[in-house]
């Protein structure tokens, strides 16, 4: 009888279907063959048909066995993974999980708490089509940071009506790239520490959710590395960033580590790899057969700043004999032909990027007096001439540049100085700097057209009559030029019905 109440009155209606012992689940009447006629081939476009679905699908793909519910209830189970949800007119889901699970797995921000000694229960919003929600279970010694998000299911699965797939995923995702096992803990604990191994993924769960939800990792047990600062995994950080880590075994050199975030949808993933095997970074390259070696040293103005405050004391500069702690500035070497990767050591707590350059005659004699200090936050084409004061000895040119991914600090001699320029230095220095150029993309009439599935008609509409891009430089100077001319928007919902 609730069927054909709404089959007297609109093309799509939903209903709640009770179950005894369940929660009542949401269904979808479609009296509307055009809608399903090209999907199936047995329903023609004339013939009266009436197609029932299930609106929105819930899976978990924590791992974890969350079930979602309402008052008490369960939703039932298909298939041992697909969940059936309730009301979607409710914006919440309450989730449950059974506390066994949770502890043997040892954003919108919701509401979670421990309802019951036997399970723990929260609550998240459940989000629009492509959009997402976050929210945290908190047990007696873990918190789980979840994400929520909605996709559309192909219609072709579905028999051409729109059905939704709710997932619940960790929010944050840890992968490990390296060729060892790697450990992580939350940031500003003792522990737990969590082993990922090569070549997998894991999800990253807080020890207290009172602190902020940063991380640290350190490769192995025998290789000597200290912790690693905080990792921080929002959109802020998105794409490569740059960390050295400190390495305690005797002459072993800091390790450098692409550390990679990837939001998606509400989910942060963090990739680890070597900075010899990630594309891009920061590279120091000597070409200068005139030099035993180059030095690159990183650090970062705020923590120099925060030194010279206290007293200009550095952890680990005590007399009494204390253990040294890991330095908190690095010196990378590079010896002719070679190629260093260098970084910083908290790339996610300070936005500085400061470097210095010293040129390393021999093991006592360097140049220049003052070392040549580059910022490279935001890398520019720079060119520096060092004259090193020395009988016989060539100048040194040294120059900063963008190439690709990569920020160069690259070392070579002048041509036509000293004796020690060779035909080999001569040619690859006829490759000079680009001095000049002149860059510019015109786009003309561009128009953006939001249009609603649901209401089956168009949102908004906004026009550009044109959009250019330029981009010039001469020498060091660089200009980038954007104009967008001749906006307009329409908002076609003036008289339309809100969904």
């Amino acid at each position: 009888s609730a069927v054909s109440c709404c089959l007297q009155d609109e093309v799509v209606s939903r209903l709640l279907l009770p179950a005894k012992h369940f929660a009542p689940v949401e269904l979808e009447v479609l009296r509307d063959s055009s809608e399903v006629a090209s999907s199936l081939s047995f329903v023609k476009e004339k013939q009266l048909s009436v197609v029932i679905s299930a609106p929105r699908c819930f899976i978990d793909r924590t791992g974890l066995g969350f079930l979602p519910v309402k008052d008490g209830l369960q939703y039932p189970v298909f298939d041992n993974q697909i969940i059936l949800l309730g009301d979607s007119t409710l914006p919440e889901v309450n989730l449950l999980l059974p506390y066994t699970a949770a502890s043997a797995s040892s954003a919108s921000q919701s509401r979670a708490s421990r309802g019951h000694a036997s399970y723990v229960q929260c609550s998240i919003d459940v989000p629009a089509l492509g959009g997402f929600s976050h929210t945290t279970a908190i047990t007696q010694d873990r918190c789980f940071s979840l994400c929520m998000n909605t996709e559309k299911i192909d219609p072709a699965e579905t028999g051409g009506v729109l059905s939704r797939v709710v997932s619940l995923l960790p929010e944050y995702i840890i992968s490990n790239f390296l060729h060892n096992t790697i450990y992580y803990r939350q940031y500003g604990t003792q522990g737990p520490a969590i082993e990922v191994k090569p070549n997998s993924s894991y999800p990253v769960y807080w020890s207290s959710a009172d602190l902020p939800f940063a991380f640290q990792f350190r490769p192995g047990t025998t290789e000597g590395y200290a912790w690693s600062g905080p990792i921080i995994a929002s959109e802020e950080f998105a794409g490569q960033n740059w960390l050295v880590l400190y390495n305690g075994i005797s002459n072993s050199t800091p390790g450098v580590f692409d550390v990679e975030v990837c939001p998606d949808h509400g989910v942060k993933s963090v990739s680890l790899r070597h900075s010899g095997e990630a594309s891009g970074g920061y590279v120091v390259i000597n070409k200068c057969k005139a030099l035993q070696k180059v030095m690159v040293h990183t650090y970062h103005y705020e923590m120099a700043v925060s030194n010279s405050s206290s007293g200009n004391l550095r952890p680990g500069s005590e007399s009494d004999g204390a253990p040294k702690v890991p330095d908190f500035d690095f010196h990378f070497f590079a010896h002719y032909g070679e190629s260093i990767h260098f970084g910083w050591p908290f790339p996610f707590t300070y936005p500085s990027r400061p470097c210095q350059v010293l040129l390393w005659i021999d093991s006592r004699t360097v140049a220049p007096k003052k070392p040549i200090a580059l910022d490279l936050r935001v890398p520019q084409h720079k060119r520096y001439e060092v004259s090193l004061g020395l009988r016989n000895m060539p100048r040194i040119i040294v120059r900063t540049e963008k190439r690709g991914d990569c920020v160069v600090i690259e070392v070579r001699s002048k041509p036509g100085t000293g004796d020690l320029a060779s035909p080999d230095d001569v040619a690859d220095s006829s490759g000079e700097d680009l001095t000049s150029m002149h860059l510019a993309i015109n786009m003309a009439e561009l128009g953006i057209s939001l249009i609603s599935e649901s209401l089956r008609q168009e949102l908004c509409f906004a026009e550009l009559s044109q959009v250019a891009l330029g981009f010039q430089q001469k020498g060091e100077r660089q200009k980038l030029l954007i104009r967008l001319a001749d906006i307009q928007i329409d908002n076609q919902l003036a008289n339309a019905q809100k969904p």
